[in-house]
């Protein structure tokens, strides 16, 4: 196979390869020829992650070299089949039909192919594709696809040769079971880079008593523990009836998820924290608020240090100290949580880009500094640390916000709330929401109704037009 760009053919090779890098990072248009898969690059950093998954599917001691690095060539495409097949070589007829057959169920179902899968398939011996694609269609055809909406939950379990075979081995029967199972992403989440678990040891696993809260099998207590394994393998049990018999989880004689989900959050893919660590940060004065520990306080933290570890004591101090979360004397709680939800999973912000924020004209309503704007504004930048000011100033200057000539907050809330962590929306999808004919009641746009739908999709997306004429 060769590649072309603007009609010349060039070999693949790992000179050629780079040339055409340089090229495309020039403006010029990729193509692959016979495989009806174009694609304009977008910006340098998708241009190079294109190119090291091009690599990985021809150069496997590249793909070795790289296996952490990310990908963002986005492949999920209608030609996606016919081009792995091409670019993989696959000749054999059998192969062709156990590829297709994979890709065609996970379309069937709804469900999104990552770049690992490809990858996955190309890794795998001539002799073991075939039932790969099996073994993999049969997983996925019992997994609840209503919460696994992509290829990555299974892909990124199965990292290596000895993992692929290690599967193909595993009875049907136990593969549709596995698939099968309530907190299927937590499982998955253990088994990251661990190849894909025994079914009868995860059923074995989640029928422990102390997994049980009010007599049920408790999936926040399960996702909390899991969030902490991330990549370390299912647990024993003694290690589970070991952390959550500490007292310091202790409220009144009853467990107190909120304290231990905090901690799940701060050592996310860390393993389990020590007992004596845990205790001396709970005694920190710090928390106290009105002479008793503050869980709201302690949660904005935690969000901040997710996967990060344990904060330093004198961290935590400088930052509550900042003048700029005081309204009056008061802490103002609202304004550290929402600095602190735009900054989950980022560590500490420093305070002169806090403040610089914080004086921006645009927060300014009628001379004041306006908590509910902003607050849906950093809904929308949770996680991804501060937005500029251009950004903001152009977004609500957009007329679509108006109703009667004046901002209509609720309307922009609404919006917020879908778009939790999702950044900035653009204009003209709003306005194309805004203009859909089922927001109308008796003539005119119903507030009240849309709302009840943005409610509805919190943290998802912007709803489609076929969901809600259904």
């Amino acid at each position: 196979m060769k590649l072309s760009c603007h009609n010349r053919c060039v070999p693949v090779t790992l000179v050629s390869v780079w040339v055409l890098a340089a090229l495309t990072c020039c403006g010029h248009r990729l193509r692959t020829d016979g495989c009806g898969l174009t694609h304009p690059l977008k910006s340098l950093e998708n241009k190079a992650h294109c190119w090291l998954l091009l690599l990985t599917l021809f150069c496997p001691a590249v793909m070795a070299a790289k296996k952490g690095a990310k990908t963002c060539w986005p492949l999920a495409t209608a030609n996606d089949c016919s081009a792995f097949l091409k670019r993989a070589r696959l000749a054999s007829v059998e192969q062709k039909k156990a590829v297709e057959t994979l890709f065609g169920q996970l379309h069937q179902r709804r469900i999104t192919v990552k770049p690992s899968l490809y990858r996955l398939l190309a890794l795998a011996d001539s002799t073991e594709l075939i039932a790969l694609c099996k073994k993999t269609a049969l997983f996925f055809s019992h997994v609840d696809n209503t919460r696994i909406k992509n290829s990555g939950c299974f892909s990124s379990m199965v990292r290596s040769k000895k993992h692929i075979r290690d599967f193909i081995q595993q009875e049907d029967s136990g593969i549709a079971v596995l698939a099968a199972v309530p907190c299927l992403s937590s499982v998955t989440g253990m088994c990251n880079y661990k190849g894909v678990p025994d079914a009868k040891a995860v059923k074995n696993l989640l029928s422990w008593p102390l997994w049980r809260v009010n007599g049920e099998f408790s999936q926040q207590l399960f996702r909390s523990f899991s969030s902490m394994f991330t990549k370390k393998g299912l647990p024993t049990e003694q290690e589970v009836q070991a952390i959550l018999s500490w007292p310091v989880w202790q409220l009144g004689g009853t467990f107190n998820h909120t304290l231990f989900r905090s901690f799940s959050s701060v050592f996310s893919g860390k393993g389990l924290p020590k007992e004596a660590d845990v205790q001396a940060i709970v005694s920190w004065p710090i928390w106290q608020v009105n002479g008793e520990f503050s869980y709201e306080l302690f949660r904005s933290f935690s969000g901040m240090f997710h996967g990060k570890g344990l904060p330093k004591e004198q961290d935590v101090k400088a930052l509550l100290s900042w003048s700029l979360w005081q309204v009056g004397d008061t802490f103002n709680h609202i304004l550290f949580r929402s600095i602190a939800g735009m900054f989950s999973c980022r560590g500490l912000p420093k305070e002169v880009d806090v403040q610089a924020m914080l004086a921006w004209p645009v927060w300014q309503l009628n001379g004041q500094f306006n908590f509910d704007l902003f607050r849906s504004f950093s809904s929308m930048f949770n996680g991804r640390g501060l937005p500029k000011e251009a950004d903001v100033a152009a977004l609500l200057s957009w007329p679509c916000w108006q109703v009667n000539g004046e901002f209509n907050p609720q309307r922009f809330r609404s919006f917020s709330s879908m778009l939790n962590g999702k950044g900035l929306p653009k204009e003209q999808d709003v306005k194309a929401i805004l203009s859909w004919p089922a927001w109308q009641v008796d003539g005119e746009f119903s507030h009240e109704l849309f709302c009840s739908f943005a409610s509805m999709s919190t943290r998802k997306k912007l709803f489609k037009k076929n969901e809600i004429r259904h």
